[in-house]
């Protein structure tokens, strides 16, 4: 689908961004033809989608498509995350039927003619390109060597934000596998993955931390920023940004390298216990039906 540069994607008020800006910031940030992207999205922070997207099911996400297809050309292939932790639960998961729970853009373009699925039970991912092929045989351990976010750093793969934030960058959890870092505790569990009506049986990973630990890569990207390994535009209200995803790499395995505890935050026990405190506060009320 070709777009026009001019079509407007977003409007407040009397702000427009159109598919042009788009498109020339990732130009500027990068992005060429033939290039490998994983893509993370927050589209409410570019505000109200164009009036004439709103008339038709799923037509801004075609048009954000089509700008990403045109910065990379035929030759360039793009993914987004299909995520299903709900699958640790139930036990099951299927290619083709199973939700994925990052967001409604990801699950528009991986029910698209010639987008296919990465078969991974909890981390999956949606893939349209000449380099799909390589991520369609995934190891049981989605961060590790041969997962697609190795592949995705071997190959030479960006990762592009459209409006996310980069604590949402799942990428990172790669860096910390191959480290390894001592505080990310797994545990297997059974799996059946369905695919095209046949099933077979593997396992999934449950992953555990200390309750103190909250993930937090504010300081990564501080620096990530000083490097120029990532970089930022503003497009309308949003941003968007680009990283490589082997420099990114790189700089996080030093930086972990350096300080185990550089991707958290761990919080201090007073207001640990606090949290808690109204965490199970908030349970019990529910419960008793005196809130939502």
């Amino acid at each position: 689908m070709a777009i026009a540069e001019d079509q407007v994607l977003f409007a407040n008020g009397a702000q427009r961004t159109t598919a042009g800006d788009l498109l020339h910031a990732l130009h500027d940030l990068g992005v060429r033809p033939g290039d490998l992207l994983f893509l993370h999205t927050d589209l409410l922070r570019f505000g109200r989608p164009a009036p004439e997207l709103m008339r038709v099911r799923g037509a801004l996400f075609d048009a954000l498509i089509a700008v990403l297809r045109e910065a990379i050309g035929p030759q360039g292939t793009l993914m987004m995350l299909t995520l299903s932790t709900r699958t640790l639960d139930t036990g099951r998961f299927d290619v083709e039927r199973t939700p994925g729970e990052a967001g409604a853009l990801t699950e528009h373009f991986r029910q698209l003619p010639g987008v296919r699925r990465i078969p991974h039970p909890t981390h999956s991912a949606a893939v349209q390109g000449p380099k799909a092929d390589l991520f369609m045989h995934p190891p049981v351990h989605p961060f590790g060597a041969g997962s697609m976010f190795d592949l995705l750093k071997r190959e030479g793969g960006k990762l592009v934000f459209l409006g996310a934030d980069f604590h949402w960058c799942t990428f990172n959890h790669h860096i910390e596998t191959l480290l390894p870092v001592r505080y990310r505790r797994e545990l297997r569990v059974p799996m059946t993955i369905v695919a095209q009506g046949v099933e077979r049986s593997t396992e999934a990973i449950r992953f555990r931390k200390p309750a103190r630990y909250w993930t937090s890569f504010a300081r990564f990207r501080t620096v990530l920023l000083e490097r120029g390994i990532l970089r930022e535009r503003a497009v309308g209200r949003g941003v968007v940004a680009v990283s490589e995803a082997m420099a990114q790499f790189t700089l996080g395995t030093e930086l972990l390298g350096r300080d185990e505890r550089y991707f958290m935050n761990v919080q201090p026990w007073g207001r640990f216990l606090l949290f808690k405190a109204r965490e199970r506060a908030g349970r019990l009320l529910r419960a008793l039906g005196l809130r939502r």
